[in-house]
């Protein structure tokens, strides 16, 4: 298959807790909480613990492997990367529910994770290391 993303992958297998957690409350002026829309992540899974496997990553987001959380769900989970063991905070913006096979590739249930907040020099250097590994 064709690799169409923008940003490379780099394929990894680094288990991690995940747990959905909630969003940050905005105190916004009148005038602006009048015309301002934010999408508010489900609250099904918060504080409930998943154990996932990271099957890939990019300086932008990563595949979760493991039972699926729900959509636009916020999550945390820790990413260890060589020496360091940042946490990462992002939002579910895709779910694979069930396993399937599309020709020889076998794909597990599983979420995309879209990073909200990840340290900048870890996203720099995963950028490096999917990019060697092409």
């Amino acid at each position: 298959m064709e690799e169409r993303r923008r940003s490379p992958r780099l394929r990894v297998e680094i288990p991690t807790t995940v747990e959905a957690i909630p969003s940050t409350p905005q105190d916004l002026p009148p005038e602006l909480a009048e015309v301002y829309e934010r999408v508010e992540p489900t609250r099904h899974d918060i504080g409930k613990p998943a154990l996932m496997i990271v099957r890939d990553i990019s300086s932008n987001g990563a595949f979760l492997e493991g039972a699926p959380v729900a959509l636009l769900s916020r999550v945390r989970f820790k990413l260890p990367i060589g020496d360091v063991s940042p946490e990462a905070i992002g939002w579910v913006l895709w779910r694979r529910v069930a396993p399937c096979k599309l020709g020889d590739v076998q794909f597990e249930p599983g979420v995309g994770v879209l990073f909200e907040a990840f340290p900048l020099d870890v996203r720099v250097e995963i950028a490096r290391l999917a990019m060697a590994a092409k």
